[in-house]
């Protein structure tokens, strides 16, 4: 969360905003470089997650089920998530954002605004359309990182609780 708000704050406060969407700019270049390497901890999670030989991963989750809606030949079914498809769909969403990610990151150094804007316009809306990249990149990265420490507990070590049943 904090990123995303650095980036907002350093992207649209008035004065010297060259300046500041320079930072934020350095800012996401520095986030690119760790963007480029996680899509492949995502894929190796994914196919660990997929082959992972435990009677637990096939159990629906604990607590109030959660369901997923999905159409099959024109039918809709909500289905039980099982532990297996829960971690599937998390991290298969983790590879997908960070690949995304990564190509938007570099996005902003190599696009001007020249490219889109007539030149008296370029300067004003150049940097209200840089500065609203940088904030979306800032909200989507802090969703990155949350999800991945969401995955990560659930990996290590809520993955391997038992459901405890008593008896009174």
């Amino acid at each position: 969360m904090w990123l995303g708000g650095v980036i907002a704050y350093l992207s649209f406060l008035p004065d010297t905003i060259e300046k500041k969407i320079a930072i934020a700019g350095s800012l996401v270049t520095s986030c690119s470089s760790i963007l480029m390497i996680l899509p492949g901890f995502y894929i190796a999670a994914l196919a660990a997650i997929a082959t992972f030989q435990a009677p637990t991963m096939d159990t629906a989750l604990d607590g109030r089920a959660a369901t997923l809606k999905s159409s099959e030949h024109g039918i809709d079914r909500e289905r039980k998530l099982t532990r297996r498809r829960f971690l599937c769909l998390l991290f298969g969403y983790l590879s997908f954002l960070s690949l995304i990610l990564a190509l938007l990151g570099s996005l902003p150094d190599s696009v001007h605004p020249l490219l889109f804007f007539p030149e008296e316009m370029a300067r004003e809306w150049g940097h209200l359309c840089r500065g609203v990249c940088l904030g979306l990149f800032g909200l989507f990265f802090m969703q990155l990182v949350s999800l991945t420490l969401l995955g990560l507990f659930y990996l290590s070590d809520r993955i391997h609780w038992r459901k405890e049943t008593y008896t009174l």
